[in-house]
Order: structure tokens, then sequence, then C-alpha cells
């Protein structure tokens, strides 16, 4: 790796109170662990009816999405975690709705349309299938990816028996309503999300009405989808000082731990009782109490040193 003297990027770097945000990542990895917990029993019990793939599926994601949550934060890279938060939102909002309501149907359809989905990026691959050729134009017209516009996949007859498993999976009795359901909606709306079948909600923003959770998705999923799309990068990384001047704020900075992290925590509490009563992995009294036990973890740390003054290091333009 290339040395650079008087490293600029380290006045870039703001990272105090590390006790602290050392306390907060524990508490996160803690929330992982349990939740890697119900995925082994989950597992364990294995999954006697298919719908359940839906379930531990989301599951597996909502741990692989905060798993680099620590990190960001022992790093002090906070608001890099907010964009694994924007994710887990998504996460949350699905599990909520399969199991609030009409579990089968739901799971199902959050399956079909996956599935659905997949078969679609999949022919995209294949330079004989409709999806191929438009693919390949548009491959032909982008100047990053160019160069593999006449790329193929390896062993293309092995990639095709793979895909033609796939879409045999849209056949018997399993989708059994939930095609012709999405092919209806999919007449009024060109792109149906799964959660809008059978008369669902047509949005996220619906969604989060719907499981009286508005509140929530007005404060963090609006806020923090400015970190996925650079929307809020004004308001974000740009101060203005006392005397009028501009100046950036650190790239790392702790200020808002206090924040995310009992985010992070009452999310993954939330994921997990949802599942868990509705497949009863575990003693609903042992979730509990393991729950009220974090959340005490999380008054013990004196969040006001983290949210007090952060240092803008950023000279002024």
């Amino acid at each position: 790796m290339m040395s650079t003297p008087n490293n600029p990027r380290a006045r870039w770097l703001d990272q105090p109170n590390q006790d602290d945000r050392a306390q907060y990542a524990d508490i996160v990895e803690e929330g992982l662990c349990f939740g890697t917990q119900l995925l082994d029993s989950f597992m364990s019990a294995g999954l006697s009816a298919r719908e359940n793939i839906a379930l531990v599926s989301l599951l597996r994601h909502t741990i692989e999405t905060v798993d680099p949550v620590p990190i960001c934060i022992r790093s002090g890279m906070i608001d890099s975690a907010k964009t694994n938060l924007r994710a887990l939102l998504d996460t949350w909002l699905a599990v909520l709705y399969i199991t609030k309501a009409d579990t089968e149907r739901r799971a199902k359809s959050y399956l079909y349309v996956d599935a659905l989905e997949q078969v679609k990026r999949m022919r995209r691959f294949d330079p004989e299938t409709l999806e191929g050729k438009h693919y390949a134009a548009l491959l032909n017209k982008d100047r990053i990816l160019w160069a593999e516009r006449k790329k193929v996949p390896p062993d293309i007859v092995e990639f095709r028996n793979q895909l033609r498993s796939l879409e045999a999976h849209f056949g018997g009795d399993f989708y059994k309503g939930i095609h012709e359901e999405y092919a209806r909606v999919k007449k009024i709306k060109k792109h149906p999300n799964w959660y809008s079948l059978f008369d669902g909600p047509d949005n996220i923003e619906q969604l989060a009405n719907l499981l009286n959770v508005p509140a929530v998705y007005e404060t963090f999923f609006r806020r923090y989808s400015g970190k996925v799309h650079p929307s809020a990068v004004i308001s974000e990384n740009v101060a203005v000082r006392a005397d009028g001047s501009l100046a950036l704020k650190p790239i790392r900075r702790s200020g808002s731990a206090p924040e995310v992290v009992p985010l992070c925590v009452k999310l993954l509490i939330d994921i997990y009782r949802s599942i868990n009563t509705k497949c009863s992995l575990m003693p609903s009294d042992v979730l509990e109490a393991w729950a009220k036990s974090l959340l005490n973890e999380l008054t013990d740390i004196p969040s006001w040193k983290l949210a007090k003054g952060q240092a803008m290091t950023g000279k002024g333009r």
C-alpha cells in the first residue's frame, strides 16, 4: 500500500469516546448472538412448512444486515451504519406484515415475487431470451460495463437447467392463487410489490400505516433513505459556522449513536418477537426476559457523552 506523508485523511476522522462506542457495539453484538440462536432453533426444527422459508430467510437477512453495524460503531462510522438500518427497516416491515395476519398467503406472495425477480435476472444472462437480447443492447450503450457485453454463463446448458428448475417452482399447488393474483395486480401496476397482492398496501408508507408504525416511517425510513440515495448530502454533511462560513463535518463521528443503537436494538427485538410468536422457536418468557435485560443495558450507557459537541474538522470553503 502506498504511504502518504502527513495523511490528510486523518484530520477528517473524528473518533471520540471509544469506551462508550465499545459499549454500544457490545449491545448490538449481543442482539446478533440472540438472533443466531433463534436461527439455529429454526433450522433444528426443520422447515416443515414451505412458507416458513420466507420467515427464516428474513431472519437470516436481519442478522446479515446488522452484522457490520458493531464494526461501524467501534470505528466511529455511525452514519455508515444508518444505511444498514435503512435496509433493516425494510426487513422489519416485511416480517411484521407476514406475521400480522394471513401469514401463509403473505409468505407465499413474498416467495413468489422474490422467485419471479430471480428468474428475470437469470434470463438477462441468457443471450437467446428476449430479456437477454434487451440486456445485451443495454450493455452496448453502457460505458462502464461495455466490456461485459460478450460474456455468457460459463456453462450455458447448466445455467438454463437451473433457470428451468426455478421456473418450475411456479407450477403446482403451492402458488395456487398467487400467480393469478399477481397477474391481476400487474394489469393495474407495472411492477407489483409482494405486499400489494390481495388488496394489500400500494407502497411502503401505506404499509407502515397499516402496521401502526407511521412515525417510524416518517422519522427514520425517510431520513435514512437519504443515506442510501444521495439526497441528504447537504443537510447531513455541511454545517454553517457562527461567522457564516461553511464547514464539512467529520467523516467519522459518534454523535448519533444514541439514536442509531436503540433503534437497531428495538427493531431486532421486534423482529425476533414477531417470528417467535408465529413459529414458537423458544418460550416467550425467555425472549422477553432477554429483551428487557438488553434494553436495560442501553439505559446504563452515558449517552450524553456521545451526543455532546461533535467537532467540525473540515476547513471552510
